[in-house]
């Protein structure tokens, strides 16, 4: 075959494959995942596993992961994915992650990302708001590590409701921050 022969039969291969892959994901694999290929949920796992104490001290044969193990699994390159994902889907499981301490750089950074959804992602906000509950707490307990307190919760969501509404009235498209760089973090 020549090259382009070769060329064409790759580009309809591949459109193939795509059109099998087509579908939720939840009907392929039939696990409900969220955002993308379980996003959300990969993040809240590492947060979670970074609070547990030391298995060790349960007197189980399992030790935790090292401190220097967990260092290097971080939620921020996860986060900043979130910047390019645009569907109804990902835009709601990213405020889904309100309720979460994502400590301090991955709180700044999803802080900003929260901002440069703006619009899009105010209902979103809104609905969580109106919600008496509150993910985190009513998953792993008042008490966890990875929560914010219910308070804090609430208090963040309005000022990310009021901030997005600030800079929409002011027409500002600059949300004070920027992603630049946090890719490479």
């Amino acid at each position: 075959m020549t090259r382009y022969q070769t060329l064409a039969s790759a580009i309809i291969v591949c459109s193939l494959c795509g059109r099998a892959m087509a579908g939720p994901v939840e009907d392929k694999w039939g696990a409900p995942l969220s955002g993308p290929f379980g996003l959300k949920q990969y993040i809240v796992s590492v947060l979670y596993m970074k609070t547990q104490p030391d298995f060790e001290d349960q007197k189980l044969k399992a030790s935790k992961p090292t401190a220097e193990f967990l260092d290097n699994i971080d939620v921020m390159p996860f986060l900043y994915a979130f910047d390019s994902f645009q569907s109804k889907k990902d835009v709601e499981d990213l405020a889904n992650l309100s309720s979460y301490y994502l400590g301090e750089a991955a709180g700044e950074l999803y802080r900003c990302l929260v901002l440069r959804k703006g619009e899009k992602i105010k209902p979103a906000l809104k609905k969580l708001a109106a919600n008496k509950s509150n993910e985190c707490i009513d998953r792993f307990g008042a008490q966890a590590k990875i929560c914010l307190p219910d308070k804090e919760y609430r208090d963040t969501l309005r000022r990310y409701i009021e901030t997005i509404t600030t800079l929409t009235k002011t027409h500002s498209t600059k949300p004070g921050c920027t992603t630049a760089g946090w890719s490479k973090m």
